[in-house]
């Protein structure tokens, strides 16, 4: 297993999932900043900034970028 090998199976919370990463596109850093970003708005407010009843509603929040401010 190489360090550069992406992985095509979903890991983590989808509440942390960037819109590439969710669309299947290329992705670099820029993906883990938006994860970070999604834990400072979590720390800072107590709530995730994209919402949704179920994992597909919340991939939908994310990807037209709706977030519940």
């Amino acid at each position: 297993s190489s360090a550069d090998e992406q992985r095509d199976d979903p890991c983590g919370s989808v509440h942390y999932a960037a819109p590439e990463l969710i669309l299947h596109g290329e992705h670099s850093f820029g993906v883990d900043v938006w994860s970070l970003g999604v834990v400072c708005f979590a720390v800072l407010t107590g709530r995730f900034p994209f919402y949704g009843e179920t994992a597909r509603e919340i991939q939908t929040s994310i990807v037209s970028r709706d977030a519940s401010l």
